[in-house]
């Protein structure tokens, strides 16, 4: 159903931006999408992930649910064994050095989507 839904989304940016693009070369990963809002609903406050979810089509899902689903669709993608091709996707956040990340998001955002956390100097 995510992995559905998260395709849906994508075909509909596609759509949207051959539109304004034209003749551009246009490449969008429904898997990369589905994660950059799911990590957004992750560390974003209720209200925040109420709307990604709706996004996302998935209303109806408890957030553990949603970051589960999400995470078992990069696993899959990502798995050379059930797949004929080697697909490694490489997540870091950053933040400036100030800036102090809440340990339940480190261990939920690496756990879930496998992302690296890093602090620099802007």
């Amino acid at each position: 159903m995510l992995a559905d839904k998260s395709a849906n989304l994508a075909f509909s940016l596609y759509n949207k931006m051959a539109k304004e693009k034209g003749a551009e070369n246009i490449l969008i990963s429904p898997v990369v999408v589905a994660s950059s809002l799911g990590m957004v609903a992750l560390g974003g406050k209720s209200s925040t992930a109420s709307q990604v979810k709706k996004v996302l089509g998935a209303d109806n899902l408890k957030d553990e649910h949603l970051h589960a689903g999400l995470s078992e669709l990069l696993s899959d993608v990502s798995d050379t064994k059930t797949r004929n091709t080697t697909w490694k996707i490489n997540n870091r956040l950053y933040g400036s050095s100030s800036v102090l990340f809440a340990d339940d998001f480190v261990k939920n955002s690496k756990k879930h989507y496998n992302y690296d956390h890093s602090k620099i100097n802007i």
